[in-house]
């Protein structure tokens, strides 16, 4: 009552209602005074001002959640002593408790008895360390029965959920909300997540059925929330959809692996055939392409299976597998006919046309296109039939009739910009900017690729990003900009196609490298990178648009007449050779 000053009360969740009532009392008498209180509950004091304390950073181990475990670990044990495997292991740990400094700090302390490997294994299996464990339950001895439970049930959740998911798993906004209240879950944006001490904790509390019931409540809402976003993946809100969906990424897997483990086919097919497009996306091929064959055998005789089909005749193609991506596509389209899916029908005619583009069979492959382009209109897929239009004219790209391309392009860009779809405008975008390079307008080509890049970005589309590097190599090259420039250009491109297995990007991107180690009069290196290019392509039956063959055939006999005896040894056919030779050359 003397005047301003500041009481700092710390800790003071387990006995909330007394330290609310000596507040409010000493508040009123003193209202020039100032009171810092931690805990992990609300006081509900009048003029309380609510500050959530996140988590330090563990994102590598100059973090500070890495160096304040360090920094705890010093007091108790020699830590100057450790070598880099314990290293890692601290590492582990400060990962492993979510960056949480009262757990950091408390576990830390542990490290006077156990190493700080038997640490990292006990946080693995589940043990969230016994002071903090005590921490916990006296939290948890707090909660309503109802909360309780709901605390048992979100524990099946692995990352981040949205609102609605979170609360019909927890059994509704109730349980939910006093969770929060008591920092057991977290909130932001609409998004509740447990932090993984915390969720671990729960776990170990569970029993055998609880935690099957649990497991099978949170893939159910997992699975249903990603069906109700599948179709808005295209389209004008498609870049917030695939960022919830990729937020939520690690508890799709976790619903795919139980759905395996529990031999639950329908739970699997319509998981997998509602996050399929995703894998073509930021997630990628070897992730998505294990899952798809289980889901193809999964699926058989289920309404997802011509779907599923789609993608896994998309991801074989992105492997440079044409026949099974050819087989594949055509028996969705089969499927498709008969249940009468226009949706499904339109993208697997488009999928079974894609393996024969370039190939011989690209006159079937433009009946099929044609075909797609009717049934994506016809339901209203407007991005669908752009793509469709696109492709055709990618193949009058690839017999030179660069004329009747442009023409389908000026026809099928207005749509697909009518449909506010970045990423379908991005595959738009970059065949326009492939034709330009082959019309000789560099230029032009780089404004489509300015365009474009942004958005490949903004929608994970990793395969656009790497052969949008490819085409401005081209332009580059074409310009003849400076050498450290195109090499610039190739060392982001290469690092982004080698994270695809599709081998085509990597085969184009290796031979726009060799050409700009052509162009610098290193014509050897060249060579031997063109040579195991082109048997890599014949011995997978891989097809170049015609002018784009012209252009590194050309590249080729240039190289073969300048380096004569010097080319040595003639190097292996072998795509991970290539790829070391091709990091080298741009190193």
């Amino acid at each position: 009552a003397r005047g301003p000053g500041l009481l700092v009360a710390d800790n003071c969740e387990h006995v909330v209602p007394v330290v609310a009532k000596l507040l409010g009392d000493l508040l009123d008498r003193s209202p020039e005074a100032r009171v810092l209180v931690t805990s992990r509950v609300p006081l509900g004091v009048p003029g309380e001002l609510l500050v959530d304390v996140p988590p330090l950073s563990v994102d590598d181990t100059d973090s500070p959640g890495a160096r304040l475990f360090l920094e705890r670990a010093a007091d108790v044990t020699a830590v100057g002593r450790w070598g880099e495997p314990e290293r890692r292991d601290a590492f582990a740990v400060s990962e492993l408790l979510d960056g949480l400094p009262l757990a950091i700090e408390l576990t830390a302390r542990r490290l006077r008895y156990v190493s700080v490997g038997s640490l990292r294994t006990e946080l693995e299996d589940g043990n969230a360390g016994s002071p903090l464990a005590d921490a916990l339950d006296r939290s948890v001895r707090t909660l309503s029965d109802d909360a309780r439970r709901a605390f048992a049930r979100l524990s099946a959740l692995r990352g981040p959920v949205p609102a609605d998911v979170a609360s019909a798993v927890a059994g509704g906004p109730g349980p939910l909300g006093e969770l929060v209240d008591n920092s057991l879950v977290v909130s932001y944006a609409g998004w509740y997540r447990m932090f993984e001490p915390v969720r671990r904790f729960a776990q170990v509390a569970l029993d055998e059925q609880t935690r099957a019931d649990a497991a099978e409540l949170a893939a159910e809402e997992i699975t249903r929330f990603v069906e109700r976003a599948a179709p808005r993946l295209v389209g004008v809100d498609e870049v917030r959809w695939i960022e919830d969906l990729t937020r939520l990424r690690a508890d799709v897997r976790g619903v795919l692996e139980w759905a395996v483990a529990r031999g639950d086919d329908s739970l699997l097919a319509r998981l997998a055939a509602a996050v399929g497009y995703l894998w073509l996306l930021g997630w990628g091929v070897r992730e998505g392409d294990p899952w798809l064959e289980r889901a193809m055998v999964a699926a058989s005789g289920r309404p997802q299976e011509a779907q599923i089909l789609v993608w896994a005749s998309l991801t074989a193609l992105r492997q440079g597998e044409l026949a099974e991506a050819r087989s594949r596509g055509l028996r969705a389209v089969a499927l498709a006919r008969g249940t009468g899916d226009d949706r499904v029908l339109g993208a697997g005619l488009h999928a079974a046309a894609m393996p024969d583009k370039y190939g011989p069979g690209q006159d079937t492959a433009r009946l099929l296109l044609r075909e797609a382009v009717a049934v994506r209109r016809r339901c209203g897929d407007p991005a669908g039939a752009a793509m469709s239009l696109g492709a055709i004219a990618d193949i009058d790209v690839n017999a030179g009739r660069l004329a009747e391309a442009a023409a389908g392009y000026e026809i099928g860009l207005p749509l697909m910009r009518s449909s506010g779809s970045p990423r379908g405008l991005v595959a738009y975008l970059h065949s326009m900017a492939e034709m330009e390079v082959l019309r000789d307008n560099p230029k032009g080509a780089e404004a489509l690729a300015a365009e474009a890049a942004p958005l490949a970005v903004l929608t994970g589309d990793v395969w656009h990003v790497a052969q949008l590097k490819v085409v401005l190599l081209i332009a580059a090259r074409d310009r003849s900009l400076p050498y450290e420039q195109c090499r610039e250009i190739a060392r982001a491109g290469l690092t982004a196609a080698l994270v695809q297995t599709d081998p085509v990007v990597v085969l184009d991107m290796v031979d726009e490298i060799a050409g700009m180690l052509l162009d610098a009069g290193e014509a050897p290196a060249a060579w031997r990178l063109l040579h195991a290019s082109r048997e890599i392509r014949d011995a997978l039956q891989l097809h170049m648009s015609l002018p784009r063959q012209a252009r590194r055939d050309r590249d080729e006999a240039l190289a073969t007449g300048a380096a004569g005896p010097a080319v040595g040894v003639v190097p292996p056919a072998d795509l991970g050779w290539l790829c070391s030779a091709a990091e080298y050359a741009v190193s």
